[in-house]
């Protein structure tokens, strides 16, 4: 099936495609039998289109079978994974050994060792050959026992004899995908020259290493192994869509996606996917609100391969313009489907209701998909990333120093920077202030979703921030007893809450709940006598205790966990915090009081409220 998907992939990526996605899978029936799927999804009108897509790509690999070069790739990605998952044996955790002992007892199979594991599938990949892999299909596809299950979403029956007649016609529409076009090997057209380490330092108590490359460019590294043969990247500079004004907002909020999916340079996205087949690796760039961003991460051996993509991805974007055609129609698709959704619609109301119909805050419409400007994304995209004098890197993962340098002064040391000096600007949000109210009954559902939203101006520091941390946790656990579990109200019910330094200390608060409409409002009340209790007599000693508990567990966990350090090295870069405050987060947590989270919670439980309540329509 590996193969069969491949191609149906690609089918996506061409021309006005009717199928969204075209997949084969195999699985389990019972204990003794296997099932063999193909499926189509679609949007709207395309259902026969759709059906006609999946049985040409069926029929055709019935008549021509699969290509020996496809084959050829389809086994290196498996002995390259194979290659990959031996060496994170180690990480495996208990609950997946757990896992696979259950499926060798309930199968009746042998459970077999990694290392025995491993060079089994090497013989057996190896021994492969394309005329059984053929033979394997239309044995497969001769199967008599079948069903053909149809689903639209307009409700429309389509007759047996309509359906059976697409498939019938697909069959004489058949193309021989045997035949494929030589792939590009090398992903740089030419070597980048080597740069220079202006300066570089070493951090004992974190263990990370800082560097300066000669174009500005500023690198964070820490070598870890919590996750073996593992490597992650993270680039980010401020500036972000904030600095575009908003009649070109909807172009700079797509543009990074639409890059993305045109791969860069002079490659097809089909291309590229193939290149990278046999690769664990992964690039994608971003423009949020406040900056833009590059993400990544791969197998150690792939650094390489990572930041050759990265790079590329940054110096040479471009637009496909076939791509640009699927993805607006996809668009306008999801578009005309999210006007009928009772809940996006009642979100979109709330936000134009809360935010004074804000300029900034965009919604797609049909008329805003068909005005999007495929060379504007470009010109944003560039402008944003033509740059990078302001950008810092963080890399993670488990790989030394040696092949970092390498790395840095090779890829990142050569991407195009200026003397350009830019934050992002704060665009005035304003809302409507006050004991604010919001109700709608479009609900199809006999269920009130309920939301009581919260602002306040709450300054960033470590204790303030943990002090809020602990506020929430005590918060979530005491509403969950009284409304879960006391009152059996709610279906389910969450507190969050978050300090947004980029916006000057404004925080807020969320409660939301599902319940039955009839007692929507004794819970609300319940909810808000809570909080005036919390804030007037703070948290018990055994409270504290409890989720100090809490954090330790998940505290340690984390600290062996690459993500966790990514965002806490380039939040320390971000916003100027000093590393040492974020490694001494158990002290700060140790020294929280009740008087603490009393404080945090009358500044965070303020004057400014919107009660949000989406219910059931009226009958």
């Amino acid at each position: 099936y590996k193969l069969f998907n491949m191609k149906a992939s690609e089918q996506a990526l061409k021309d006005n495609p009717k199928a969204m996605k075209i997949t084969m899978t195999s699985s389990g029936v019972s204990s003794t039998k296997s099932g063999y799927g193909f499926s189509a999804s679609f949007k709207e009108s395309n259902d026969k289109e759709a059906l006609a897509e999946l049985y040409r790509l069926i029929w055709s690999f019935d008549k021509y079978g699969f290509s020996k070069a496809n084959l050829e790739l389809v086994k290196k990605q498996i002995l390259s994974s194979n290659e990959k998952s031996y060496k994170r044996v180690s990480d495996i955790r208990s609950s997946s050994i757990a896992n696979r002992l259950i499926s060798n007892a309930q199968s009746g199979s042998i459970y077999i060792d990694y290392d025995y594991d491993y060079n089994l599938t090497i013989k057996l990949t190896n021994d492969i050959r394309l005329e059984e892999i053929n033979g394997l299909y239309r044995e497969i596809f001769k199967i008599k026992d079948r069903a053909i299950l149809f689903i639209n979403t307009t409700g429309d029956k389509i007759p047996d004899e309509e359906i059976l007649n697409t498939i019938s016609k697909a069959k004489n529409n058949t193309t021989d995908y045997t035949k494929i076009d030589k792939l590009p090997t090398e992903l740089l057209e030419h070597p980048l020259p080597t740069t220079t380490i202006i300066s570089k330092s070493f951090d004992k108590n974190s263990s990370i290493y800082n560097y300066k490359l000669e174009n500005n460019i500023t690198v964070a590294f820490k070598q870890t192994d919590f996750s073996k043969d593992l490597i992650q990247v993270k680039g980010f500079s401020f500036g972000g869509d904030s600095l575009i004004e908003a009649s070109q907002l909807d172009n700079a909020l797509k543009a990074s996606a639409w890059v993305g999916k045109s791969a860069p340079g002079k490659f097809t996205a089909i291309e590229l996917k193939k290149m990278l087949s046999d690769k664990k690796v992964s690039v994608s760039t971003y423009i949020s609100r406040f900056g833009e961003g590059v993400n990544g991460r791969g197998s150690s051996e792939d650094i390489d391969t990572i930041f050759e993509l990265l790079f590329i991805k940054i110096t040479q974007p471009k637009i496909d313009n076939r791509i640009a055609k699927n993805a607006k129609k996809l668009l306008k698709s999801n578009a005309e489907q999210a006007s009928r959704n009772p809940k996006y619609n009642f979100g979109k109301e709330l936000t134009q209701f809360y935010y004074k119909n804000h300029p900034r805050i965009q919604y797609d419409t049909i008329k805003s998909i068909a005005n999007l400007d495929n060379q504007k994304m470009l010109d944003i995209y560039i402008d944003r990333f033509s740059d990078m004098n302001n950008f810092h890197f963080v890399i993670i993962g488990d790989i030394g120093t040696e092949a970092v340098e390498r790395v840095i002064t090779k890829y990142l040391g050569n991407l195009p920077t200026n003397d350009r000096d830019e934050t992002y600007i704060d665009r005035k949000y304003d809302y409507v202030k006050g004991t604010q109210s919001f109700v709608r009954h479009f609900s199809h559902d006999d269920i009130a979703n309920i939301t009581l939203n919260y602002k306040s101006l709450l300054p960033y520091t470590m204790h303030n921030k943990t002090a809020l941390s602990a506020m929430t946790s005590i918060l979530n656990v005491r509403l969950r007893n009284l409304i879960r579990e006391e009152k059996s109200g709610v279906y389910g019910i969450s507190v969050s809450t978050n300090i947004r330094r980029e916006l000057k200390d404004k925080a807020n608060a969320r409660i939301s709940f599902r319940s039955d409409p009839k007692r929507k409002d004794e819970l609300i009340i319940a909810i808000k006598e809570a909080i005036t209790k919390l804030k007037k007599d703070g948290v018990t000693p055994q409270e504290l205790a409890t989720y100090r508990e809490k954090f330790t567990v998940e505290y340690k966990t984390s600290m062996r966990d690459n993500r966790y350090w990514l965002t806490m090295i380039m939040n320390s870069h971000k916003f100027d915090t000093p590393m040492n405050d974020m490694l001494n987060l158990p002290k700060t947590v140790e020294s929280i009081v009740s008087e603490d989270v009393q404080r945090i919670a009358t500044h965070i439980f303020g004057e400014d409220i919107l009660q949000a309540e989406l219910l059931p329509k009226s009958r």
